[in-house]
Formats: structure tokens, sequence, C-alpha cells
């Protein structure tokens, strides 16, 4: 998520439907059935609730990058996860 995040806050111009279609692609090429929408945000609300998920990365991440892993999860969410 956080490199979800840096992009869409670096990359304003960001083509969303470029991504989905990437997405969808690369689910593709996945082995048995990929998530669908539902099943992909009940599984991120759960690691959201989860506190070693959203602190795994603070010893990873640099002090000027911006990183709020709420902050994040709700960009991502609206920008792209909603859009899938």
């Amino acid at each position: 998520m956080f490199d979800q995040y840096q992009t869409l806050i670096k990359t304003p111009e960001l083509d969303i439907s470029k991504v989905k279609q990437c997405y969808h692609r690369y689910m593709n090429f996945s082995e048995g059935q990929s998530p669908n929408q539902e099943q992909y945000l009940e599984n991120i609300n759960m690691k959201m609730a989860d506190a070693e998920f959203t602190g795994d990365t603070i010893g990873l991440i640099r002090a000027d990058d911006e990183w709020d892993p709420k902050v994040a999860f709700d960009l991502v969410k609206e920008k792209i996860i909603e859009k899938l």
C-alpha cells in the first residue's frame, strides 16, 4: 500500500483506468480464482485492523516520505480499490 499511496500523491495525473487494466491483466495470471472487490476489501480491512500490518513499514520508510497507514488506505481505497 505504501507504493500505491506514494504513486497517488506524487503522480496526480496517474491514469487509474490503466492501473485497473494492469491489475486485471496481472490477476489473470494468478492461480485459482482472483479475489473480487468485496473479498479484496474484506482482506485489506482485516489487515488495517492489525497493528503489526500497519506498523511493519515504519523502519523502512525514509524520514522525508509522507506515511500514515490510515490516510494511505483511505486514498488508495477511494482512488483504486473501489474502481476495481
